[in-house]
């Protein structure tokens, strides 16, 4: 029986998402059966002995899964080929494996208070079994993003923050094996509110050849500076600090406002009507003497 073994080689891959190492022998030319033995030469200090599965039904494949228990090391990994009366080859590789670190996610605090305008950075606080090494994060999905390892909300909802070890060199740890994520809750605070009082809520200004003003004197519980609009511009005016001026005869309607901030709520407007009327005007008519008839007898 002939056989001819060409450059014999072990082709090594390894998945980031399993703890098996898939080995390939190849460079095998034979007319018959050959038989394939794999063997652990040299191992980690520590570590248990491999064990191999071939990726075929049939035994003795030249591909085998080898299974190192997710021990890190170097291994030394031997195929021996044997075939009828031939002598046998044998061809060895090293295997440098890394270790399946875990990293996990603490429980509770999964609700964040976010404040526009404010600094609402958090960390999700993820620790990693890999020492020396910390955790890196990235957002699956959801209003936030990833500043100075700290997630940082860009509105309210529902955001999905994945951990994993972070990138070294060289590489003596890989990812989990499943991705690890948390869901965060973004709301709103709680805000308080405030009431907004206006020293009336009717004006009746007489427009004459003059101008004439009126201060509506609102104040807010808040304190933040109010607002205010007017519905008739034509009729009434009215200044950023609530001076009323009469413009025309008719109505108008002044509305208050305040629209809160990170603690305050809005306000709820308040409605001052304006009534302009037109001055009254006098006249005045002079008296003029007629002159007098008198009969004298």
């Amino acid at each position: 029986m002939r056989f001819i073994f060409l450059l014999l080689a072990l082709l090594v891959h390894l998945p980031a998402a399993t703890s098996d190492v898939t080995l390939t022998l190849t460079g095998v030319t034979n007319v018959g059966t050959i038989s394939y033995a794999w063997s652990v030469i040299a191992r980690p200090e520590g570590s248990v002995l491999p064990t191999f599965t071939f990726a075929t039904t049939t035994t003795g494949s030249n591909k085998a899964i080898f299974d190192h228990n997710a021990i890190p090391g170097t291994y030394l990994i031997q195929a021996r080929l044997t075939a009828g009366d031939a002598p046998p080859l044998q061809v060895q590789t090293p295997v440098q494996v890394t270790a399946r670190q875990t990293t996990t996610f603490p429980t509770g605090g999964a609700t964040i208070t976010y404040t526009p305008g404010a600094s609402s950075d958090f960390n999700p606080g993820a620790t990693t079994t890999a020492p020396g090494l910390g955790v890196v994060y990235t957002i699956v999905s959801g209003p936030a993003t990833v500043v100075g390892g700290m997630i940082r909300p860009t509105g309210t909802g529902t955001v999905v923050v994945k951990a994993d070890v972070e990138p070294h060199s060289p590489v003596r740890y890989r990812s989990s094996a499943t991705a690890v994520t948390k869901s965060f809750t973004i709301v709103s605070p709680a805000l308080t509110p405030q009431t907004i009082t206006a020293g009336t809520t009717t004006l009746n200004l007489v427009k004459g050849t003059t101008p004439r003003t009126e201060s509506i004197s609102a104040t807010t519980t808040s304190g933040l500076p109010l607002s205010y609009t007017t519905s008739n511009p034509s009729v009434a005016t009215v200044s950023s600090t609530g001076l009323v001026t009469a413009i025309a005869p008719g109505m108008a309607i002044i509305t208050v406002s305040q629209a809160g901030d990170s603690t305050f709520a809005p306000a709820t407007p308040v409605i001052v009507q304006v009534n302009v009327i037109a001055a009254l005007i006098t006249i005045t008519v002079p008296l003029v003497a007629s002159p007098a008839t008198l009969d004298l007898p």
